[in-house]
């Protein structure tokens, strides 16, 4: 019979081996539970970039790179389209935890002289280059200054066109500059363009690069 030696008397489990078994039982269902909720655990869906962001003002490719593949959905906030206001935020953009915002100010060229002389020599930006117009960035910002006279409203002005950038700890984006550089250059023809700015049809079709 099981649990009988040959002389008839009856064996027990050891503690230990009870110890042994039970804690070989937790470890299993540990384990098991695991498992299950790594299975249940539902994958993070795809950041899926429209074909057309930003109301067609901006390229779609920079900005797929930019955002991260999976995680919160895409959303997208339209703003009006440049008018003649001094400042405006006409577009941001959110998918997988990273945002891109664009903004532009209007303003005199002294008004926007001292940053011209200050930003770009700072440790942590770079000039930025367009052609003849010029800007300064770094790793989460772009900004040009682009000259806007509109002969109709008698202004000499200049528009300070910057593009915003945040991303989630660890998402890693190569040339993140230049992709940064192609975005404030697609926006700096739009905004010029819809404020009327004399030669805005004259603009680099290239990114502002950085150097």
């Amino acid at each position: 019979m099981p649990g009988t030696r040959a002389g008839g008397s009856i064996t027990r489990p050891s503690r230990r081996g009870l110890a042994f078994a039970a804690l070989g039982l937790v470890l299993a269902v540990a384990v098991g539970v695991i498992w299950w909720r790594a299975a249940a655990k539902p994958t993070a869906a795809p950041v899926a970039v429209p074909e057309r962001v930003c109301g067609g003002s901006v390229s779609r490719a920079p900005l797929v790179r930019l955002l991260p593949e999976h995680g919160d959905p895409y959303q997208e906030y339209l703003g009006p389209g440049p008018a003649q206001t001094h400042v405006s935020t006409w577009c941001r953009v959110r998918g997988g935890g990273a945002t891109v915002q664009f903004f532009y100010v209007r303003e005199t060229p002294e008004g926007f002289k001292e940053q011209l002389a200050k930003y770009p020599k700072r440790k942590e930006n770079a000039p930025l280059g367009w052609g003849k117009v010029k800007g300064w960035g770094n790793d989460t910002s772009a900004h040009l200054y682009v000259d806007c006279p509109n002969e109709e409203l008698g202004l000499i002005q200049q528009v300070h066109i910057q593009v915003g950038y945040s991303k989630p700890y660890g998402h890693p984006v190569e040339n993140q500059r230049a992709l940064l550089g192609q975005l404030v250059a697609d926006g700096a023809r739009y905004v010029a363009k819809g404020l009327t700015c004399k030669g805005a049809d004259e603009l680099p079709t290239e990114p502002a690069t950085f150097g």
